[in-house]
């Protein structure tokens, strides 16, 4: 006795002792004609998702907690209660003189009221979850996942395969990520970045996360699905924002840049030739003074338009900046195709323009530098092509100038 006594006086001891007990087990003190949760130990917290703090009502369903009312005016009267008709099993002991009382549940009464609670939040959920069997069927989803996938209902769903809806991976993989699910090697699976095909045909791009769940007594696997078609629209568009000038709609100076240095990387391996052509528009400043910088505006438009028509999917057309334009051939086995190519340039570019009814003539000049012949890194080459073009301006404008030792 002496031991008891010593165990109930020290809180800490208690409180130990009560959380390695593998039952759930509360204390619940009654104020008013209400019944709070006071203290849960940590079995009672994982079987009914709950802590403490709440009414009865708000752990237990409305059966169960009408159970326990009852126990408790019975314990109250005669010290202990117990409750042991399937499938709610449960002891009350009313802890003299403090007006509270601790309850022992068994593992089995809680089970249901468990997977309530559980089933709640998930039908609740925001996420889209699915649960699928070891085949990859569908056997339960939430009303979000029935939205996500385009359905009227959720018979529209059940059944169907997980590794049909995902687009880009095989199915073999998608196979091989469950089975890893299910064999617990992954307890939960990082989040990953899909396309699934909806139920109404759209794609859409979504980020998944599997778990391993056990589902009407067989293992399941749990995925956690949210849309991220938007935000990868406006990663999209950040990186275009990133990446590309907004007024003519060419890559810019960051992106030539990065693809220069890519090019050069692969012109070392193929041993082809690759050309800088650096582009600037013949006295530009004059068409901003007489007709406004809106029309100045329209005249880059089409001018970059002209340009890109001329060039292959393969080349680069970037804006340096104001009028500065420059475009990167790739892929050559002739030293004389850019010039070629800006001989045409000049051609097409020198046709008239008709901006708010009003008929404007335009030139460029253009410096031409290749790889190897006139330098092999990025600064050499731009220097190069920038000299070029200066002597084009200083030969008159409206012409080509390609590179030379002096």
């Amino acid at each position: 006795m002496q031991g008891i006594a010593h165990l109930l006086n020290t809180p800490s001891l208690l409180e130990e002792w009560l959380h390695a007990v593998d039952l759930p087990i509360g204390i619940v003190e009654q104020e008013e004609h209400f019944y709070t949760y006071t203290y849960m130990n940590k079995t009672m917290q994982r079987v009914t998702s709950r802590s403490a703090g709440l009414l009865i009502t708000g752990v237990h369903n409305e059966t169960e907690a009408s159970m326990l009312e009852e126990g408790l005016h019975k314990a109250l009267q005669t010290g202990c209660f117990e409750h042991a008709t399937p499938p709610f099993l449960f002891k009350i002991y009313a802890i003299p003189t403090t007006g509270s009382f601790l309850i022992q549940f068994q593992r089995d009464g809680l089970r249901k009221q468990k997977l309530e609670n559980y089933e709640s939040i998930v039908h609740n959920s925001l996420d889209s979850i699915f649960i699928h069997d070891k085949n990859g069927h569908i056997v339960y989803l939430n009303p979000a996942a029935v939205t996500l996938l385009g359905a009227k209902n959720t018979s529209e769903c059940l059944g169907r395969s997980v590794r049909g809806l995902i687009q880009d991976e095989p199915e073999s993989d998608v196979q091989k990520r469950l089975r890893l699910i299910l064999e617990s090697k992954w307890s939960k699976t990082a989040p990953i970045e899909r396309k699934i095909k909806r139920v109404d045909g759209e794609v859409i791009e979504v980020e998944l996360t599997g778990s391993k769940v056990t589902f009407d007594g067989k293992p399941a696997v749990q995925t956690v699905c949210r849309n991220i078609s938007e935000r990868r629209r406006k990663q999209s568009r950040l990186e275009e924002m990133a990446y590309y000038d907004q007024l003519t709609q060419v890559s810019n100076r960051r992106y030539f840049f990065e693809q220069l240095k890519s090019e050069l990387e692969a012109c070392e391996e193929a041993d082809t030739i690759l050309s800088v052509l650096f582009i600037d528009l013949d006295n530009f400043k004059d068409i901003n003074d007489q007709h406004g910088h809106h029309v100045g505006d329209d005249v880059l438009i089409i001018f970059t338009k002209r340009v890109k028509q001329m060039l292959r999917e393969t080349d680069t057309f970037s804006r340096l900046g104001g009028d500065e334009f420059v475009v990167l051939l790739t892929n050559l086995h002739s030293t004389n195709a850019p010039e070629q190519v800006a001989e045409r340039m000049i051609e097409r570019i020198t046709q008239p323009i008709v901006v708010g009814g009003k008929e404007l003539h335009i030139s460029v000049s253009i410096g031409i530098a290749m790889y190897p012949g006139h330098g092999t890194t990025r600064d050499n080459l731009l220097t190069k092509a920038d000299q070029a073009l200066y002597e084009a301006k200083n030969n008159g404008r409206k012409c080509v100038s390609v590179y030379h030792q002096s």
